[in-house]
């Protein structure tokens, strides 16, 4: 499971604050320590430390080998020999020293210590961590020679200019000056330049991302410096846009400012002279400020200009994200002629779709496909954008304003389409850019963007399509549609990451204000996606290959269904296997228990089902990868582990266990820097951090990972024998470019294959279609893959403060809402599981009105026709779940969606058709809605499949859920299964009575006696959410005996420390002893307690403070006002009841079974109306949950059955 804000990427990278396991091992008599620095910042010296073995009941003798990896040398080199007494201990001195070639990573040092006593033998292996951070690491061999660059035109983007160096100058230390073309971190200071893409603040502009160094206390600059040649011309001048990057308020403090200078160097000027300050300003805005200085007096001269981002004069590097909007200069120069074009206007041919026509015509530029026009005209309206936006080499080839110069373009026919090559000359090497354009059979614009001739790739430097983007429409989008699902009106500028939770979908939709709807599709792995509706840009951002596919239609659903036609992606061999399945996600618990847990569920019917254990592992979860067998000792035994699977599989249920091959750990065996993934700046990448255990891992290589996961597969069959297998992350993380350490590229298309063929590698291993899940669930691995777990986030661009508060899409709109976008494309040929892992699809919110059993998350999983899900082996809500959805989600597996809309274009009532005729209507609206008969609440739904239907709808003004077809019928009236007290609070009042106490009263309407034990509990809860003070105080002594009105009354002392502009939520509930906080209809349900206001300390600083009460509505809490609160009876068509239930029929008896943990309630059921024939029994078995049985007779006649069902019952069975 894998999902990592932009706010985790510095923890990941962090100087040893977080530890792996103590470098300590044990077993038998013997312990073993190795007593090893675990941080080096010299290559040039040793680390000595020792290897302490500690013999304990016993004697022992054996032998020790230490080893370290790719390169490093520890003495002793050798294997040495031991034999110590019992009570003996002994240290054996060692020296480690670095690898000349070292990174600033993770380097372990590994001892293995074979020995045998009378007990028989044993091997240690404890391994110590070592974090570098050197001065001097190995950087990108540079392929730039570091020489002037000559402006030959009349405008010069310096960001297109590849001829740069960084250079970090920090207070009292030497310059450090970084190879040529270097972007990135300069790891000793963490001072970092690199190209940041386009920003609007408001105004676009191409972005040079600088932050000062920082780390260990540097403080200083740091510089991009570009070599220039300089024209004799005059006047030349520099510009830029400078600004600095917005903090995350609640997450980090923010910046004093930011210093942006302008430097100039002679070039015979030594190479870390400072040069001359031409211009500067300190700057805290948000938005774009102008920085400009004169160079004419350079004309004709060849020097270095400094671009400087400085911290200020108090070097407070706090959040110093600088800025720089396309720095450039400009010269007073006649541009050079424009290349001739031609005038004429290209017909591609129709596009139709589902009966609307679309005409494609493309007008050349004079640039030819960068600066054309697209058109769509159609019926509904016509649409046009103008050329793509094109990076190689690092600059954007739209015009001439860099170190590319167009030199020629030609258009032929090719393929019933036409051909366009554009000629580039480059110092790098000259190269061709070709795109094909065609309408295959009529079914979509096709637009191949290609490198064609280019100079032979070199170490670090290989000439590709590095960013490629369509550009501005001629008109804005007024709903997006993108990722898992979600439809956003109106948005402001956003991107979505490519992977599983953002952007999910290598499609997206649009539909423009002109009137036409398209989806714009790739077939290779998107870099991202890309709004700015002020400069009308809404592109799929593709690299490496731009396989562009637009389908233009009268509708977005139309253009996806028209895409799943011709995208080439068919269902993988274990998809018909794991379709329709409910899934048991379980993340915890030892193996023996969670068997019996789930042998609970099984007895309830919960058998079409797959069980994904993720916690099994050798090390534990996420820990020591790829390192994970044998299994996990500390669960429990092997033959338990084994009994466990199975269990699952004796009752149909498959079983899937978790594996892992994205995340490399330094402690592993057989870790290497060869199988790292690298940046290009020549940095392994840092992966996962395992918060809890301090365990830091790196990428694997695409191409690396391979023998270990055969080797590990092969004993999970051999041993585990699983029918299905779980690999995390590769269907969250899209595939993308990474560099070997030497400089070789294994871009997009590589890790996707490779990842691929594992996954089919892995299925033939273990049988040929056991399904393979992943998480999350990107379409670049459908075929492969046949499922994942969703994570379907919310729009949100405020959510709450937490842990999770990444776990939205951050952009804001006008409104927005959850669609099934991926499953339009993919339901018959990828199964989607739930709606997320809970946490993240709440995100903040509150999980018993939003997590994975919410009304809220059930309306996402029948509104996309995901099987349910479950985080526990057993739990009274998962057997719910899946009695209300199985049997219409078993009915819609493996069929195609072929209908979606939005009632009168409401995006939050949405009605969907599969090809086999079942529909769904589901509401995500506000108010309720009335829909063939059947009134939907909020997060409510009706669907219906052939003889089967479900819903949760209202009856009588009550909620309920219900599910019925030919087999079985569910019935739940929805009533909380445990009561809540008969209390309401009516009013509260605070007072100040003198100096530092106040008065608090509390009024209160009493419907039943309460225990006299029970007690009134009032925290006043500080910013932090901790208890500053708190006005406990006890019942009147006739709560006990009477229902009546009453009023409390307590005081409390404001501690000194309250200051003025403090403020208190205030917070009532009610507690007894020995069993904690009470429910009550107005406490929130999950924490219990009642939120009564808030009390604000105000006046003058250094005085007393005064007191403000600001009240809040005390009103019924949103969960109860979802349940049945009164425990009415409700009349559903087969029954009425005030419990919930599921009823089969098994031959001639009727099987009823209570939904576990429910209260004592009563059934009056009409055999008459059960959607199964069913004689009248005349005799009753009840069986205990303890699984004792009472037998009893029936007398009653006609057609109605009148049972009560006690609350201990497993089942009644009526014969």
């Amino acid at each position: 499971m894998r999902y990592c804000p932009c706010i985790l990427i510095a923890l990941c990278m962090a100087w040893n604050a977080a530890a792996f396991n103590e470098p300590v091992d044990q077993a038998g008599p013997l312990k073993a320590v190795l007593n090893v620095p675990d941080a080096m910042t010299e290559k040039d010296s040793s680390l000595s430390g020792s290897l302490l073995l500690h013999c304990d009941y016993a004697s022992a003798e054996g032998n020790f080998t230490l080893r370290t990896i790719d390169g490093w040398q520890i003495e002793p080199s050798e294997k040495t020999d031991f034999f110590l007494n019992k009570g003996e201990s002994r240290e054996f001195p060692l020296s480690v020293t670095a690898d000349p070639d070292s990174f600033n990573a993770i380097y372990p040092v590994h001892a293995y210590i074979d020995f045998k006593t009378e007990e028989g033998q044993f091997t240690l292996h404890p391994v110590q961590l070592i974090y570098t951070r050197f001065e001097a690491v190995p950087r990108p061999d540079s392929i730039l020679p570091w020489q002037p660059f000559a402006l030959k035109h009349s405008r010069t983007k310096l960001l297109a200019i590849p001829v740069h160096r960084m250079r970090v100058q920090t207070v009292g230390r030497a310059v450090t000056i970084l190879p040529t073309g270097f972007s990135g971190t300069e790891r000793a200071t963490h001072a970092e330049i690199l190209p940041y893409g386009v920003l609007s603040l408001p105004e676009p502009h191409e972005t040079l991302f600088a932050h000062p160094p920082w780390k260990g206390g540097a403080r200083g600059s740091v510089i991009r410096e570009y070599y220039l040649n300089l024209p004799a011309n005059s006047p030349i001048r520099f510009q830029s846009a400078v600004a600095i990057g917005k903090h995350n308020e609640g997450q980090e403090p923010p910046s004093d400012g930011v210093t942006f200078r302008v430097r100039l160097v002679p070039e015979n000027a030594p190479e870390d002279a400072p040069g001359e300050i031409l211009c500067e300003t300190h700057t805290s805005s948000f938005v774009w400020q102008n920085l400009s200085c004169d160079l004419s007096a350079y004309a004709g001269q060849t020097v270095r200009l400094l671009l400087e981002t400085h911290p200020g004069q108090n070097l407070d590097t706090t959040c110093d994200r600088g800025l720089w909007g396309d720095p450039e200069i400009l010269i007073n120069k006649t541009e050079e002629d424009e290349l001739p074009y031609s005038s004429q206007k290209y017909s591609l041919g129709a596009i139709t779709i589902e009966g609307h026509t679309s005409e494609v015509f493309f007008q050349p530029g004079r640039r030819g496909l960068l600066d054309g026009t697209m058109t769509f005209s159609g019926t509904g309206g016509e649409v046009s954008f103008r050329g793509f936006s094109v990076k190689v080499f690092g600059e954007e080839l739209k015009e001439n304003l860099g170190a590319s110069t167009l030199a020629a373009v030609q258009i032929e026919d090719k393929n019933n389409g036409i051909r366009i090559r554009h000629s580039f000359q480059n110092p790098l090497g000259d190269f061709e850019l070709i795109g094909d354009l065609s309408v295959p059979e009529g079914t979509a614009l096709r637009v191949e963007l290609r490198i064609g001739a280019a100079p032979s790739p070199k170490p670090w430097l290989i000439c590709l399509l590095e960013q490629v983007e369509t550009g501005p429409w001629n008109a804005r989008a007024a709903r997006v549609y993108a990722g898992m699902g979600n439809v956003i009106c109106n948005p402001e500028a956003f991107t979505l990451a490519p992977d599983g939770h953002q952007l999910a979908t290598s499609f997206v939709g649009f539909d423009f204000e002109s009137g036409l709807s398209l989806v714009q599709a790739l077939k290779a792995p998107p870099s991202r996606l890309k709004v700015s509706p002020k400069d009308r840009v809404y592109t799929l951002e593709a690299g490496v290959v731009a396989d562009y596919h637009f389908l233009p239609a009268e509708n977005v659903w139309a253009a996806v269904r028209a895409w799943r036609d011709i995208n080439g992606l068919n269902a993988g061999r274990g998809v018909e296997q794991l379709a329709g399945r409910f899934t048991f996600d379980l993340w915890g618990g030892r193996y023996a228990p969670s068997q019996e847990a789930l042998q609970r569920s099984f007895r309830y019917g919960l058998t079409n089902s797959v069980v994904i254990w993720h916690s099994w592992q050798r090390y534990g979860y996420d820990y020591r990868l790829p390192d994970i067998t044998p299994a996990n000792p500390n669960l429990g035994s092997l033959e338990e582990f084994q009994s466990l699977i199975r269990t699952c599989q004796e009752q149909g249920a498959l079983f899937a266990p978790h594996d892992n091959y994205i995340d490399f750990y330094p402690d592993a065996e057989g870790f290497t820097y060869d199988a790292v993934a690298f940046q290009k700046n020549r940095e392994p990448v840092w992966a996962w951090l395992n918060e809890g255990r301090g365990a830091q891992s790196f990428r694997w290589r695409p191409t690396a990972f391979r023998p270990f996961m055969e080797k590990n597969i092969r004993w999970v069959r051999d041993w585990l024998h699983p029918d299905a297998y779980f690999i995390d992350v590769w269907a969250s993380l899209m595939p993308c470019d990474t560099w070997t350490q030497d400089g070789q590229l294994e871009d997009r298309m590589c890790c996707r294959k490779e990842w691929q063929s594992a996954f089919y590698w892995i299925q033939d291993a273990l049988g040929g279609k056991a399904p393979m899940i992943s998480e999350s669930g990107h379409d670049q691995l459908v075929g492969y893959v046949d499922g994942a777990q969703a994570n379907h986030l919310r729009v949100d661009a405020d959510p709450p403060p937490g842990r999770d508060w990444g776990s939205t899409w951050r952009i804001r709109c006008s409104d927005a809402e959850r669609i099934p976008w991926s499953d339009m494309a993919y339901h018959d040929r990828f199964v989607y599981q739930g709606a997320g892992y809970n946490p993240r699809y709440s995100a903040g919110w509150r999980q018993d009105l939003h997590g994975i059993f919410s009304d809220d998350y059930i309306s996402t999983e029948m509104l996309t026709g995901h099987p349910a899900m479950t985080p526990a082996a057993f739990s009274r809500d998962g057997v719910r779940k899946y009695w209300l959805s199985n049997d219409f989600i078993t009915r819609i597996a493996l069929n195609p969606m072929e209908y979606h809309h939005f009632e009168d274009d409401d995006i939050h009532r949405q009605h969907i058709r599969y090809a086999n005729g079942a529909q769904i209507w589901v509401n995500r609206g506000e108010k309720d809605w009335d829909i063939k008969g059947h009134v939907l609440p909020p997060f409510g739904f009706y669907a219906e499949a052939g003889d089967a239907a479900c819903a949760i709808e209202k009856k009588q003004e009550t909620l309920v859920e219900w599910s019925r077809a030919p087999e079985r019928l569910y019935l739940n009236a929805r009533r909380a299964p445990e009561a809540c007290l008969p209390l309401q609070l009516l009013a509260a009042d605070i007072t100040s009575v003198g100096g530092r106490t106040i008065q608090l009263s509390l009024n209160w309407d009493l419907r039943a006696p309460l225990d006299p034990a029970m007690r009134i509990f009032v925290h006043f809860i500080d910013s932090k959410d901790n208890i500053a003070f708190q006005a406990d105080h006890p019942f009147p002594a006739e709560a006990a005996s009477e229902a009546k009105a009453f009023s409390t009354a307590a005081q409390a002392q404001l501690p000194p420390e309250c200051q003025t502009g403090d403020h208190f939520e205030i917070r009532v509930g009610v507690f007894q002893p020995g069993k904690g906080q009470c429910l009550m209809e107005q406490a929130h349900h999950e924490r219990r307690f009642i939120a009564a206001g808030t009390l604000v300390f105000e006046g003058e600083e250094g005085k007393l403070p005064r007191i403000s009460y600001a009240k809040q509505v005390l009103e019924t809490d949103h969960y109860y006002l979802r349940m049945n609160r009164e425990g009415k009876a409700v009349s559903f068509e087969e029954a009425v009841t005030d419990g919930a239930f599921r009823l089969t029929r098994e031959g001639a008896r009727l099987i009823l079974l209570p939904l576990p943990d429910s209260p004592a309630f009563d059934i009056s059921l009409n055999l008459e109306a059960l959607p199964f024939a069913a004689a009248k029994p005349g005799q009753i078995t009840t069986e205990k949950q303890d699984g004792t049985r009472l037998h009893e007779s029936l007398e009653e006649s006609g057609t109605e059955l009148s049972l009560h069902v006690a609350a201990d019952t497993f089942a009644l069975y009526l014969e």
